[in-house]
């Protein structure tokens, strides 16, 4: 059989492309049931006067490959040359413990086993993981029960921060807390575009839409108090997705803010320059701005940023952040 002409096998491929990309579209999502602000015990309006302190436990459930644009906008004349290449980052997700009212989890890291996601040959995420490194495996040997999880904060849906929310689901009878943006972008039959892998949105979950329970507080943001006294708050970063939140925990001995994918690296928020993949670069820069703002008005935080390497290096799987006690920041 003769080879086929060169035009011929490009709209071959182009074709295959595009069918492939409509069955992803049209594969069906996990059943939401929305979950009204009165059903709930806590959440919402932020306590002024709160002094209840949290454990903030980190868990790197892998290491995913992101292109550079991803990371930080390689069309900005000020992004270093060094961060013109393709990176490994951490994948993480945090567990926030409360003394009376159970956990919230921040985002849910990368899957077990085979954790590489994307569609060939149009978009395509390498991940490394390990045995035991997904989240649901190092909650069960922190002895942190699925009846004890209250909530699971998803700043957003990309695919490196849900991976693991299935296998969180089926663990966890918790309630998922997040902005109708960040849901409208999961039921859109054009998810895919907007880097939500249907695959890992297939579990049926309970959903607390916040969006009418944030209220001005002393920092100058307006927050979303998840247990009701102050002691772990969300903040609306959006500009990665239109729908992002990041957060801010009163730890143990120090607080915590948690950029998520407002802030990649350190360089995104130390050069004020977002990623090169946003919904909006005017508002990514404006939330690089309110990240700066609210770590000024903090004694002395710990700001994880989203994927910073330099974080992790020396964290095998998991880490305290409450405690003063430095783990690898840079």
């Amino acid at each position: 059989m003769g080879n086929a002409p060169r035009w011929m096998s490009a709209s071959i491929l182009i074709l295959a492309s595009v069918g492939i990309v409509g069955c992803v579209m049209l594969r069906p999502i996990g059943d939401i049931t929305l979950v009204e602000t009165s059903d709930q015990e806590l959440g919402g309006a932020v306590a002024q006067t709160g002094t209840v302190r949290v454990e903030v436990t980190a868990y790197v459930t892998g290491w995913v490959e992101a292109p550079a644009n991803i990371l930080i906008d390689q069309s900005d004349p000020a992004t270093p040359s060094e961060l013109s290449e393709a990176l490994w980052v951490p994948s993480l997700a945090y567990a926030v413990t409360h003394p009376q009212h159970g956990v919230a989890i921040l985002d849910t890291g990368l899957r077990a086993g085979t954790c590489d996601y994307g569609l060939r040959p149009v978009y395509w995420v390498p991940c490394r993981n390990e045995t035991g490194s997904d989240l649901v495996s190092q909650l069960k040997a922190d002895g942190i029960r699925g009846d004890n999880i209250r909530f699971i904060v998803l700043s957003h849906f990309h695919g490196d921060h849900i991976s693991g929310l299935s296998s969180l689901l089926d663990y966890a009878d918790a309630t998922v807390l997040s902005t109708n943006a960040s849901i409208s972008d999961m039921r859109s039959s054009a998810r895919f575009v907007k880097g939500v892998p249907t695959s890992m949105v297939s579990s049926d979950m309970h959903v607390q839409l916040i969006d009418d329970g944030f209220s001005a507080e002393e920092l100058g943001v307006a927050v979303y108090d998840v247990f009701g006294d102050g002691s772990l708050k969300l903040f609306r970063t959006p500009g990665h997705t239109e729908g992002h939140v990041s957060a801010i925990a009163r730890g143990t001995e120090r607080d915590i803010v948690f950029s998520f994918d407002a802030s990649h690296l350190k360089a995104n928020f130390d050069l004020t320059i977002p990623s090169g993949a946003v919904s909006s670069r005017k508002a990514a820069v404006a939330s690089l701005e309110t990240l700066r703002s609210v770590v000024s008005s903090i004694d002395n935080p710990l700001l994880v940023f989203g994927h910073e390497p330099t974080q992790w290096s020396c964290v095998e799987k998991t880490a305290r952040l409450d405690l003063n006690a430095e783990i690898c920041v840079g």
